[in-house]
Protein backbone atom coordinates (compact mmCIF):
# COMPACT_ATOMS: atom_id res chain seq x y z
CA UNK A 1 0.00 0.00 0.00
CA UNK A 2 1.43 3.29 -0.86
CA UNK A 3 2.01 5.97 1.70
CA UNK A 4 -0.24 8.85 1.70
CA UNK A 5 2.17 11.94 1.56
CA UNK A 6 2.44 14.20 4.66
CA UNK A 7 0.40 17.72 4.30
CA UNK A 8 1.52 20.81 5.90
CA UNK A 9 1.31 24.33 5.55
CA UNK A 10 3.54 26.19 3.37
CA UNK A 11 4.33 29.54 1.68
CA UNK A 12 5.61 31.27 -1.32
CA UNK A 13 6.84 34.84 -1.45
CA UNK A 14 6.06 36.90 -4.26
CA UNK A 15 8.07 40.23 -4.48
CA UNK A 16 7.57 42.71 -7.02
CA UNK A 17 5.09 44.69 -8.77
CA UNK A 18 4.80 42.71 -12.45
CA UNK A 19 4.97 39.19 -10.52
CA UNK A 20 2.16 40.50 -8.04
CA UNK A 21 0.01 41.39 -10.69
CA UNK A 22 0.37 38.39 -12.68
CA UNK A 23 -1.59 36.58 -9.62
CA UNK A 24 -4.20 39.36 -9.50
CA UNK A 25 -6.62 36.54 -11.29
CA UNK A 26 -6.36 33.93 -8.76
CA UNK A 27 -6.18 36.45 -6.41
CA UNK A 28 -9.61 38.19 -7.53
CA UNK A 29 -11.33 34.64 -7.68
CA UNK A 30 -9.52 33.82 -3.96
CA UNK A 31 -11.24 37.10 -2.52
CA UNK A 32 -14.79 35.83 -4.32
CA UNK A 33 -14.57 32.65 -2.78
CA UNK A 34 -14.24 33.63 0.55
CA UNK A 35 -17.15 36.60 0.66
CA UNK A 36 -14.51 39.21 0.10
CA UNK A 37 -15.92 40.77 -2.95
CA UNK A 38 -13.76 44.03 -4.51
CA UNK A 39 -10.58 43.47 -2.04
CA UNK A 40 -7.91 42.17 -5.31
CA UNK A 41 -9.80 43.99 -8.27
CA UNK A 42 -7.74 47.22 -8.07
CA UNK A 43 -4.16 46.22 -7.87
CA UNK A 44 -3.15 48.03 -10.44
CA UNK A 45 -4.68 51.27 -8.84
CA UNK A 46 -2.92 50.49 -5.26
CA UNK A 47 0.16 48.99 -6.66
CA UNK A 48 1.17 52.23 -8.81
CA UNK A 49 0.37 55.02 -6.17
CA UNK A 50 2.64 57.08 -4.77
CA UNK A 51 2.78 56.13 -1.24
CA UNK A 52 3.64 51.92 -2.22
CA UNK A 53 6.01 53.33 -5.08
CA UNK A 54 8.25 54.00 -2.14
CA UNK A 55 8.14 50.77 -1.18
CA UNK A 56 8.40 47.10 -1.99
CA UNK A 57 5.35 44.99 -2.58
CA UNK A 58 5.21 41.70 -1.53
CA UNK A 59 2.29 38.86 -1.79
CA UNK A 60 2.59 35.91 0.78
CA UNK A 61 0.52 32.77 -0.19
CA UNK A 62 -0.43 30.55 2.05
CA UNK A 63 -1.46 26.52 1.78
CA UNK A 64 -0.68 22.81 2.01
CA UNK A 65 2.30 21.50 1.07
CA UNK A 66 2.96 18.13 0.62
CA UNK A 67 6.31 16.53 1.86
CA UNK A 68 9.39 17.04 -0.14
CA UNK A 69 8.11 20.43 -2.04
CA UNK A 70 10.22 23.37 -1.30
CA UNK A 71 7.29 26.00 -1.99
CA UNK A 72 3.35 25.86 -2.29
CA UNK A 73 2.10 26.16 -5.77
CA UNK A 74 0.42 29.47 -6.13
CA UNK A 75 -3.30 28.40 -7.47
CA UNK A 76 -3.59 26.01 -4.15
CA UNK A 77 -3.10 28.58 -1.83
CA UNK A 78 -5.59 29.22 0.38
CA UNK A 79 -5.02 32.59 2.18
CA UNK A 80 -2.84 35.55 1.42
CA UNK A 81 -1.19 38.16 2.21
CA UNK A 82 -0.71 41.89 0.70
CA UNK A 83 2.03 43.82 1.96
CA UNK A 84 4.93 46.17 2.01
CA UNK A 85 8.33 46.47 3.14
CA UNK A 86 10.03 49.99 3.76
CA UNK A 87 12.59 51.03 1.87
CA UNK A 88 15.80 53.60 3.04
CA UNK A 89 17.80 54.89 0.55
CA UNK A 90 16.48 52.33 -1.38
CA UNK A 91 17.19 49.36 0.14
CA UNK A 92 14.40 47.34 2.20
CA UNK A 93 14.54 47.57 5.91
CA UNK A 94 13.11 44.65 7.33
CA UNK A 95 10.06 46.45 8.29
CA UNK A 96 6.70 45.15 6.77
CA UNK A 97 3.32 46.94 7.06
CA UNK A 98 0.10 46.46 4.90
CA UNK A 99 -1.39 49.70 3.41
CA UNK A 100 -5.17 49.67 4.44
CA UNK A 101 -6.02 50.86 7.82
CA UNK A 102 -9.47 49.17 7.37
CA UNK A 103 -7.93 45.37 6.55
CA UNK A 104 -10.44 44.94 3.99
CA UNK A 105 -7.88 44.57 1.12
CA UNK A 106 -4.62 42.96 3.38
CA UNK A 107 -5.56 39.79 3.64
CA UNK A 108 -7.65 36.45 1.84
CA UNK A 109 -8.43 34.09 3.73
CA UNK A 110 -11.12 31.88 5.08
CA UNK A 111 -13.31 33.45 7.57
CA UNK A 112 -12.87 30.88 9.95
CA UNK A 113 -9.01 30.99 9.54
CA UNK A 114 -8.06 34.65 9.35
CA UNK A 115 -6.58 34.95 12.68
CA UNK A 116 -4.74 31.34 11.87
CA UNK A 117 -3.56 32.43 8.37
CA UNK A 118 -2.73 36.35 9.85
CA UNK A 119 -0.43 34.32 12.44
CA UNK A 120 1.13 32.03 9.57
CA UNK A 121 1.91 34.89 7.16
CA UNK A 122 3.61 36.71 9.73
CA UNK A 123 5.64 33.91 11.15
CA UNK A 124 6.69 33.01 7.60
CA UNK A 125 8.20 36.93 7.30
CA UNK A 126 9.71 36.58 10.85
CA UNK A 127 11.36 33.63 10.00
CA UNK A 128 13.02 35.65 6.15
CA UNK A 129 14.58 38.12 8.52
CA UNK A 130 11.97 40.55 8.80
CA UNK A 131 12.43 42.99 11.67
CA UNK A 132 8.35 44.36 11.85
CA UNK A 133 5.75 42.65 11.02
CA UNK A 134 2.37 44.84 10.94
CA UNK A 135 -0.79 44.58 9.54
CA UNK A 136 -4.36 45.32 9.85
CA UNK A 137 -7.26 42.80 9.11
CA UNK A 138 -11.08 42.94 9.04
CA UNK A 139 -12.15 40.63 12.11
CA UNK A 140 -14.72 37.96 11.27
CA UNK A 141 -13.66 35.60 14.06
CA UNK A 142 -13.66 36.38 17.61
CA UNK A 143 -11.21 37.54 19.53
CA UNK A 144 -10.54 34.89 21.85
CA UNK A 145 -8.92 32.83 18.51
CA UNK A 146 -5.99 35.49 18.24
CA UNK A 147 -4.28 32.92 20.42
CA UNK A 148 -3.84 29.94 18.37
CA UNK A 149 -4.82 26.77 20.93
CA UNK A 150 -1.71 24.70 19.08
CA UNK A 151 1.07 27.32 19.57
CA UNK A 152 3.01 26.27 22.40
CA UNK A 153 6.36 27.37 20.95
CA UNK A 154 7.42 30.35 22.81
CA UNK A 155 10.03 32.41 20.52
CA UNK A 156 11.44 34.64 23.54
CA UNK A 157 13.55 36.66 20.43
CA UNK A 158 10.53 38.17 19.33
CA UNK A 159 7.13 40.05 20.71
CA UNK A 160 3.75 40.95 19.42
CA UNK A 161 0.80 43.02 20.45
CA UNK A 162 -2.51 43.60 19.02
CA UNK A 163 -5.50 45.67 19.89
CA UNK A 164 -8.59 45.76 18.17
CA UNK A 165 -10.31 49.07 16.65
CA UNK A 166 -14.34 49.06 15.98
CA UNK A 167 -14.15 51.61 12.10
CA UNK A 168 -17.06 53.28 10.37
CA UNK A 169 -16.75 51.44 7.29
CA UNK A 170 -19.43 51.87 4.65
CA UNK A 171 -22.69 54.05 3.94
CA UNK A 172 -25.98 51.46 3.18
CA UNK A 173 -27.70 52.49 0.05
CA UNK A 174 -30.89 52.25 0.60
CA UNK A 175 -33.78 52.04 -2.71
CA UNK A 176 -34.55 55.47 -3.25
CA UNK A 177 -32.47 58.58 -1.98
CA UNK A 178 -35.09 59.18 0.63
CA UNK A 179 -35.00 56.15 2.08
CA UNK A 180 -30.90 56.51 2.87
CA UNK A 181 -31.31 60.24 4.04
CA UNK A 182 -33.59 58.91 6.82
CA UNK A 183 -30.76 57.07 8.13
CA UNK A 184 -28.08 59.78 8.12
CA UNK A 185 -28.55 62.85 11.09
CA UNK A 186 -30.71 65.52 10.62
CA UNK A 187 -28.08 68.17 10.55
CA UNK A 188 -26.47 66.22 7.81
CA UNK A 189 -29.61 65.67 5.87
CA UNK A 190 -30.69 69.07 5.79
CA UNK A 191 -27.13 70.37 4.51
CA UNK A 192 -27.16 68.27 1.82
CA UNK A 193 -30.68 69.41 0.54
CA UNK A 194 -29.98 73.00 1.72
CA UNK A 195 -26.66 73.22 -0.04
CA UNK A 196 -27.91 71.23 -3.25
CA UNK A 197 -30.82 73.57 -3.17
CA UNK A 198 -28.58 76.72 -3.34
CA UNK A 199 -25.82 75.80 -5.59
CA UNK A 200 -28.42 74.80 -8.48
CA UNK A 201 -30.37 78.29 -7.54
CA UNK A 202 -27.92 79.96 -7.96
CA UNK A 203 -24.51 78.54 -9.53
CA UNK A 204 -26.70 76.77 -12.00
CA UNK A 205 -25.27 73.76 -10.59
CA UNK A 206 -25.90 69.90 -12.37
CA UNK A 207 -24.52 66.56 -12.00
CA UNK A 208 -22.10 65.15 -14.56
CA UNK A 209 -21.71 61.00 -14.43
CA UNK A 210 -18.86 60.27 -16.78
CA UNK A 211 -16.50 63.99 -16.29
CA UNK A 212 -15.18 64.30 -19.77
CA UNK A 213 -11.68 66.51 -18.95
CA UNK A 214 -8.57 66.87 -20.34
CA UNK A 215 -5.06 66.46 -18.66
CA UNK A 216 -4.08 69.74 -18.60
CA UNK A 217 -7.56 71.25 -17.58
CA UNK A 218 -7.51 68.43 -14.69
CA UNK A 219 -4.30 69.85 -14.00
CA UNK A 220 -5.10 73.20 -13.81
CA UNK A 221 -8.21 72.33 -11.84
CA UNK A 222 -6.52 70.56 -9.06
CA UNK A 223 -4.80 74.01 -8.59
CA UNK A 224 -7.80 75.89 -8.02
CA UNK A 225 -9.12 73.13 -5.41
CA UNK A 226 -8.64 73.42 -1.47
CA UNK A 227 -5.95 71.09 -0.65
CA UNK A 228 -4.56 70.95 -3.99
CA UNK A 229 -1.92 67.90 -4.78
CA UNK A 230 1.23 68.14 -6.41
CA UNK A 231 1.38 68.48 -10.02
CA UNK A 232 2.96 64.56 -10.37
CA UNK A 233 0.06 62.96 -8.17
CA UNK A 234 -2.53 64.58 -9.77
CA UNK A 235 -1.28 63.56 -13.26
CA UNK A 236 -0.86 60.24 -11.96
CA UNK A 237 -4.90 60.56 -10.54
CA UNK A 238 -6.18 61.28 -14.45
CA UNK A 239 -3.86 58.47 -16.07
CA UNK A 240 -5.17 55.75 -14.05
CA UNK A 241 -8.78 56.16 -14.38
CA UNK A 242 -8.42 55.27 -18.29
CA UNK A 243 -5.37 52.57 -17.71
CA UNK A 244 -7.65 50.72 -14.16
CA UNK A 245 -10.92 48.89 -15.34
CA UNK A 246 -13.87 50.02 -12.38
CA UNK A 247 -12.15 53.82 -12.29
CA UNK A 248 -14.50 56.12 -13.43
CA UNK A 249 -14.72 60.80 -12.88
CA UNK A 250 -17.67 62.01 -12.18
CA UNK A 251 -18.81 65.90 -10.92
CA UNK A 252 -20.68 68.97 -10.60
CA UNK A 253 -20.11 72.31 -13.18
CA UNK A 254 -21.76 75.43 -12.83
CA UNK A 255 -23.94 77.22 -15.83
CA UNK A 256 -20.71 78.52 -16.72
CA UNK A 257 -19.33 75.31 -17.79
CA UNK A 258 -16.68 74.93 -15.21
CA UNK A 259 -15.56 72.43 -12.95
CA UNK A 260 -17.07 73.01 -9.53
CA UNK A 261 -16.11 69.57 -7.73
CA UNK A 262 -14.54 66.54 -9.12
CA UNK A 263 -14.38 62.59 -7.64
CA UNK A 264 -12.48 60.18 -8.33
CA UNK A 265 -13.26 56.57 -7.60
CA UNK A 266 -13.80 52.66 -8.38
CA UNK A 267 -16.90 50.25 -8.58
CA UNK A 268 -17.39 46.51 -8.15
CA UNK A 269 -19.93 44.68 -7.70
CA UNK A 270 -22.68 46.47 -6.19
CA UNK A 271 -19.71 48.27 -4.03
CA UNK A 272 -18.71 52.16 -4.74
CA UNK A 273 -15.33 53.94 -2.75
CA UNK A 274 -14.67 57.19 -3.21
CA UNK A 275 -10.45 57.37 -3.78
CA UNK A 276 -10.75 61.61 -3.77
CA UNK A 277 -12.55 64.60 -3.83
CA UNK A 278 -11.49 67.87 -5.64
CA UNK A 279 -13.09 71.47 -4.90
CA UNK A 280 -12.93 74.00 -5.75
CA UNK A 281 -11.67 76.68 -3.17
CA UNK A 282 -12.89 79.81 -3.85
CA UNK A 283 -16.39 78.86 -3.49
CA UNK A 284 -16.57 78.29 0.75
CA UNK A 285 -20.06 79.34 1.57
CA UNK A 286 -21.72 76.73 -0.74
CA UNK A 287 -20.22 73.45 0.41
CA UNK A 288 -19.39 72.07 -2.65
CA UNK A 289 -17.89 68.54 -0.75
CA UNK A 290 -21.45 68.36 0.46
CA UNK A 291 -23.40 68.80 -3.02
CA UNK A 292 -21.54 66.77 -4.34
CA UNK A 293 -21.77 63.96 -2.39
CA UNK A 294 -25.57 64.89 -2.10
CA UNK A 295 -25.40 64.09 -6.18
CA UNK A 296 -23.20 61.11 -6.23
CA UNK A 297 -25.41 59.43 -3.60
CA UNK A 298 -28.47 59.76 -5.83
CA UNK A 299 -26.23 58.51 -9.26
CA UNK A 300 -24.84 55.59 -7.23
CA UNK A 301 -28.63 54.41 -5.85
CA UNK A 302 -29.62 55.07 -9.55
CA UNK A 303 -27.16 52.14 -10.63
CA UNK A 304 -27.86 49.58 -8.09
CA UNK A 305 -25.31 50.14 -5.69
CA UNK A 306 -25.75 49.11 -1.91
CA UNK A 307 -22.54 50.27 -0.42
CA UNK A 308 -20.28 53.40 -0.37
CA UNK A 309 -16.90 53.63 1.18
CA UNK A 310 -14.29 56.43 1.58
CA UNK A 311 -10.68 55.71 1.03
CA UNK A 312 -8.88 56.70 3.99
CA UNK A 313 -12.34 57.73 5.67
CA UNK A 314 -13.64 60.88 5.99
CA UNK A 315 -13.83 63.68 8.85
CA UNK A 316 -17.37 64.95 7.40
CA UNK A 317 -20.39 64.14 10.09
CA UNK A 318 -22.44 61.51 7.61
CA UNK A 319 -19.35 59.01 9.40
CA UNK A 320 -21.62 58.51 11.98
CA UNK A 321 -24.14 56.74 9.51
CA UNK A 322 -21.74 54.66 8.24
CA UNK A 323 -21.56 50.73 9.23
CA UNK A 324 -19.60 49.54 12.47
CA UNK A 325 -16.87 46.90 11.34
CA UNK A 326 -14.51 45.53 13.70
CA UNK A 327 -10.88 45.85 12.65
CA UNK A 328 -7.43 44.18 14.43
CA UNK A 329 -3.79 45.38 14.33
CA UNK A 330 -1.41 42.50 15.06
CA UNK A 331 2.49 43.81 15.16
CA UNK A 332 5.57 41.39 15.34
CA UNK A 333 8.88 42.61 16.26
CA UNK A 334 12.33 41.03 16.47
CA UNK A 335 13.21 41.92 19.94
CA UNK A 336 12.36 43.69 22.73
CA UNK A 337 15.46 45.91 22.76
CA UNK A 338 14.54 46.68 18.97
CA UNK A 339 11.22 48.80 20.02
CA UNK A 340 12.85 52.00 21.61
CA UNK A 341 14.75 52.05 18.71
CA UNK A 342 12.00 51.94 16.23
CA UNK A 343 10.07 54.47 18.00
CA UNK A 344 12.87 56.82 18.14
CA UNK A 345 13.49 56.20 14.00
CA UNK A 346 10.01 56.48 12.97
CA UNK A 347 9.50 59.37 14.91
CA UNK A 348 12.39 61.08 12.46
CA UNK A 349 11.76 59.29 9.67
CA UNK A 350 8.00 58.37 8.81
CA UNK A 351 5.38 61.39 8.78
CA UNK A 352 2.93 62.07 12.00
CA UNK A 353 0.02 60.57 10.55
CA UNK A 354 1.70 57.03 9.48
CA UNK A 355 -0.08 54.30 10.86
CA UNK A 356 2.61 52.32 11.68
CA UNK A 357 4.42 54.98 13.75
CA UNK A 358 1.40 55.72 15.38
CA UNK A 359 0.83 51.78 16.40
CA UNK A 360 5.07 51.51 17.84
CA UNK A 361 3.90 54.79 19.86
CA UNK A 362 0.77 53.18 21.12
CA UNK A 363 1.17 53.27 24.84
CA UNK A 364 -1.92 50.50 25.71
CA UNK A 365 -0.32 48.51 23.62
CA UNK A 366 0.10 45.20 25.90
CA UNK A 367 3.99 43.41 24.54
CA UNK A 368 4.77 39.65 25.35
CA UNK A 369 6.36 36.59 23.99
CA UNK A 370 5.19 35.10 20.17
CA UNK A 371 4.10 31.61 20.10
CA UNK A 372 4.48 29.63 17.28
CA UNK A 373 1.50 28.31 14.87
Amino acid sequence: MTKAPTISMGTQLVTGREKILAQKSFLVELSNRYGQKGAMDHLEYFLSSEDSLKKNPHLLLIGNKEQGQRHIIAQDAIGALLIYEYRFLGIGTGIFSTDDTTGRRTLIAPPESRILIARLAAEALMKRGARVVMKTLLELASEDQVEVPNASTVRKDWIYATRHRPIPSYLQLETSMDATLAKIGQRTRSNMRYYRRRAEAQLGCFFVAKAEISHDDFKAFNLECAYAVPDERAAWRYEVVAQVPGMFLCGIKGSDGRWLSIIGGRRYHDMVEIDWQMNRADLPAYSLSTVMRSYFIEHEISLGTKKMYIEGGTPHAMQFSFAMEDVRDIVVVRGSWLLPILRVLSKRLLPETNFLSQILAEPEMSWQPWRSV
